[in-house]
């Protein structure tokens, strides 16, 4: 099956993804992450790894207003393994460049992802 996406994720999420301790993958809703659907196979990518390479199976899409919606439905430790509080997780998602601009004006995604063997 074709890979639909490519998603880059930073460390420590790529192990935790590879470790299925993260579950769920959060983003801002653009039209490029609003064209993944369920059922397709996603490759998460890591700057620090770059010869590795996870395939994802999309298990389920969320759309949500705010990463605090987003992390009080989908649960803080899916998205952020080893993360309780949910201000901190929430300033975790707000500190990547541009997100809390793109998180108001066009929403937030989740993957709920299952790592292909």
């Amino acid at each position: 099956m074709e890979v639909a996406a490519t998603i880059q994720v930073q460390e420590p999420y790529f192990q935790a993804i590879r470790a299925k301790t993260k579950t769920t993958e959060g983003r801002c809703a653009t039209e490029i992450y609003r064209a993944i659907k369920v059922g397709e196979l996603v490759e998460f990518g890591c700057s620090e790894l770059p010869s590795e390479k996870l395939i994802c199976e999309i298990l389920r899409v969320g759309l949500y207003e705010t990463f605090e919606e987003m992390l009080r439905m989908e649960g803080i430790e899916q998205c952020l393994p080893g993360i309780e509080d949910l201000d901190e997780a929430v300033r975790i998602y707000r500190c990547f460049p541009q997100y809390i601009e793109k998180e108001e004006k066009y929403g937030v995604i989740a993957f709920e992802i299952r790592v292909c063997d």
